[in-house]
């Protein structure tokens, strides 16, 4: 159900928006190679779709439901090659420098800490010189009173818009899943995460938008 979850985050469609603004300001050319990590409902990958409807687009998930959500959502899927893989699998068999852009959302900060350094490190080698990334993600504010007033607003949010559509489900589901993202091993911290990307080597990171607990990271190999 997560298309639902736009209802109960406001600024969903927002980040949706920068998305498409960052990509067609920083790429001349529209004939790209495009890998996205999360394929989810479709929702990102249709954007890319339409800022960049040359480009080819590598979309992976590991679930096979939400892989054929997007296949229903994507009206227009030439050049879309939709795989059903674990990320870091489909990375470390993927070829240096094979991909002009990457794109995630609301994907990357579900990983272990172990695991997603692991999966940044493998982005970095397959994505080529100059190539752009950017992930538009769950980032913790590194001032954890801003990040509970934040994390209570978002949890408020869910009690709030789904009890208005009486589905106690979703509620329980999203406040558990907000809850899982705070623990130690998992939390993907704002000032954190940029240092490992740049020990990594990625370089020009910013932050070009937050609202709550969302944010979106680029950066340039």
């Amino acid at each position: 159900d997560y298309d639902y979850f736009s209802i109960a985050c406001p600024h969903y469609q927002e980040l949706e928006n920068k998305i498409a603004e960052i990509i067609s300001g920083n790429t001349k050319e529209t004939n790209l190679k495009v890998l996205e990590i999360g394929t989810g409902n479709g929702s990102t990958t249709k954007v890319i779709k339409k800022v960049l409807p040359d480009s080819s687009i590598d979309t992976i998930d590991n679930e096979k439901i939400m892989i054929e959500q997007a296949k229903n959502k994507l009206k227009e899927k030439d050049k879309i090659n939709f795989i059903l893989s674990d990320a870091l699998k489909f990375l470390k068999k993927t070829k240096d420098n094979s991909y002009d852009l990457f794109v995630s959302a609301f994907t990357i900060h579900n990983f272990e800490k172990n695991y997603r350094r692991k999966v940044l490190k493998e982005l970095y080698r397959v994505i080529s010189p100059k190539g752009l990334f950017l992930n538009a993600d769950k980032y913790a504010l590194d001032n954890k009173e801003i990040h509970d007033e934040a994390l209570n607003w978002q949890l408020n949010q869910f009690k709030e818009k789904f009890s208005d559509i009486s589905r106690q489900d979703l509620i329980e589901d999203w406040t558990k899943h907000y809850l899982e993202d705070e623990k130690t091993a998992v939390i993907m911290g704002e000032r954190k995460s940029i240092n490992d990307m740049e020990k990594i080597g990625f370089k020009e990171i910013k932050i070009v938008f937050r609202k709550k607990m969302e944010a979106i990271v680029v950066a340039r190999k």
